[in-house]
């Protein structure tokens, strides 16, 4: 089985938990502020990653560091079974799941929008206001600056990209002129 499904499984768990606890929001921030916990303390990443620890163990190593941490017990719980399971090193894949599908099951898209110069709250109010209207759906901005865009945007909304950036403009006629000869 792929770890793609496996995380994806995962993660339908934890919802189904959190849908009956309704702690959707505290399941979510749970996730986040573990996975950060992870990337910003390079002795919890090595753990989560050293096969060389019995899940068991290692099990009872990560829920004393989120029992002390103020994590809620629900939460402890899922991390066990995921750790006593060898899938830990799968729970950033289990977040960018659980994500995906709370944002489908709340009809909610997030756009990745990358723009050489950072955009203004009005500019961000319109274009969330375009791409709802677009899509259908409530819209979130995932904002990046890439310079090498030189201005305008790129806008990637699930497999669907929009490129009105002007190295993006200037590919295009590229393209266009080399047909033509």
């Amino acid at each position: 089985m792929s770890l793609g499904l496996v995380a994806n499984r995962y993660a339908k768990a934890l919802l189904q938990i959190a849908l009956k606890e309704k702690s959707v929001t505290e399941m979510n921030q749970a996730l986040h502020r573990f996975t950060e916990m992870q990337k910003s303390h390079s002795d919890l990443s090595n753990l989560i990653q050293l096969s060389i620890i019995h899940p068991k163990k290692k099990a009872q190593v990560v829920d004393l560091i989120l029992e002390k941490s103020a994590f809620s017990v629900t939460f402890r719980h899922f991390v066990q079974v995921v750790t006593e399971a060898g899938r830990l090193p799968l729970l950033s894949q289990i977040q960018k799941r659980f994500n995906h599908l709370v944002d489908e099951r709340e009809g909610c898209l997030e756009a990745k929008v990358s723009s050489a110069h950072p955009l203004t709250e009005d500019q961000k109010e319109s274009l969330i206001a375009l791409l709802s209207k677009r899509t259908g759906k409530k819209v979130r901005l995932a904002c990046d600056m890439d310079p090498r865009l030189v201005g305008g945007l790129k806008v990637q909304v699930n497999s669907t990209i929009i490129d009105a950036s002007i190295v993006g403009l200037l590919n295009q006629m590229k393209l266009k002129l080399l047909a033509q000869s």
